[in-house]
């Protein structure tokens, strides 16, 4: 128990900080950890990552590199500064058809940035805050995993002192 509890701290000095490049997920889910709109019933992870906290749904995965969390058809990858462009490319290395969509909202108290492109059917989306700059951004096969990936942007938190 004293190590579980040790490992916890280290893990929230470690992301208030910004020593470490690396997510973890709370074990215990918090009433706030749910998509919005979604059911209660329906259970997230609570991820911690450096200046911000956010959710995906229990089912997700972590790869590697833990900063990149996917899905069925959906991947969301999380760090500081801007989201990487994105080639915009269709079929045989054709230009791409897109349409974007840019909405600014309010995420956690601060503005958001969000992006979705749409480039022959499949997404490209983004979610960028400036203060504290951080972001996430996927890549999805549909527009109904976008609308999941905006939806897991809406559950970020920056952390206080960022």
């Amino acid at each position: 128990m004293r190590a579980q509890l040790l490992l916890v701290l280290v893990v929230l000095g470690a992301c208030v900080t910004g020593r470490s490049q690396w997510a973890s997920v709370a074990r215990s889910r918090p009433a706030s950890c749910v998509a919005p709109g979604s059911p209660e019933a329906s259970p997230w992870h609570l991820v911690t990552g450096i200046g911000c906290t956010f959710c995906v749904p229990a089912d997700w995965q972590r790869s590697a590199d833990a900063r990149t969390w996917y899905g069925s058809k959906v991947t969301v990858t999380w760090g500081l500064g801007q989201p990487p462009q994105r080639p915009m490319v269709g079929p045989l290395g054709s230009a791409a058809t897109c349409t974007a969509t840019l909405l600014t909202e309010t995420i956690g108290d601060r503005v958001a940035e969000l992006r979705d492109h749409d480039c022959n059917g499949k997404h490209y989306t983004s979610a960028r805050w400036r203060t504290p700059e951080i972001y996430l951004a996927g890549e999805a096969a549909d527009g109904r995993a976008a609308f999941l990936q905006l939806q897991i942007y809406r559950t970020v938190r920056p952390m206080a002192g960022r």
